[in-house]
């Protein structure tokens, strides 16, 4: 997230993704695109490009500003959400998390910063707003696509709410705040058991944890890492 590193970080995904295109589906995990859809834009015009001239669908993970609610006066947007969106061919629809990690997507009390003007820069930063309970899921070449975002795993009605009229889910993560703890694994063995709660395979996409597709039984058929 750093700046220096944005978009050597788009530059990273775009080089490994480029002997994927053509496949029925390609997806990038949380914080693969570190900034807002209105400033990575230019570069996600060209990605859709090519996925759509190969017949891929493109779902990724990204900050998103809901553009509608643009305030000319502060020259800010509100409300804005970790999100999972679907482009490229045979794609529609965007996913907003819902269950917020606390301090990390958002300030609990936030009223209370007034008290600490030296915390209150840091507002925007963290304070992602919560999805809406009911959302649509994604359109992948036709079938319906449930999402979870990151820790939403560890919701099990978060997760069964967000299968209902779904073939199959799909879970994103930035895995990197667990290092080399068993973090990684104990969030793989979430996805598990959301699989077997809800009847459905879930394909799992992380940056440094484990990538991985279970079953409807909540057993590993592939696994990267």
């Amino acid at each position: 997230w750093l700046t220096e590193y944005r978009y050597k970080t788009l530059e990273i995904y775009a080089t490994l993704s480029r002997t994927e295109w053509g496949q029925d589906l390609v997806i990038w995990p949380e914080s693969s695109i570190p900034m807002f859809q209105t400033e990575a834009w230019p570069f996600m015009t060209e990605v859709v490009k090519v996925a759509k001239e190969t017949d891929t669908t493109w779902v990724t993970g990204i900050p998103y500003k809901d553009e509608a609610a643009y305030n000319k006066e502060t020259d800010k947007y509100a409300p804005f959400y970790n999100s999972v969106i679907a482009l490229g061919a045979q794609a529609e629809g965007l996913y907003k998390k819902q269950n917020l990690v606390p301090f990390g997507e958002y300030i609990p009390f936030q009223g209370a910063l007034d008290l600490f003007p030296g915390l209150a820069g840091s507002q925007e930063v963290l304070n992602y707003s919560r999805g809406p309970e009911n959302q649509s899921p994604l359109k992948v070449r036709g079938h319906n696509l449930g999402s979870a975002v990151c820790y939403e795993v560890a919701y099990p009605d978060t997760t069964r709410r967000n299968a209902q009229n779904t073939d199959f889910l799909l879970t994103i993560s930035n895995d990197a705040w667990f290092g080399t703890s068993a973090g990684p694994l104990q969030h793989l063995q979430m996805v598990q058991m959301r699989s077997l709660e809800t009847g459905r395979w879930f394909m799992r996409a992380t940056n440094t944890g484990v990538t991985a597709i279970i079953d409807h039984t909540g057993k590993i058929v592939a696994r990267a890492l």
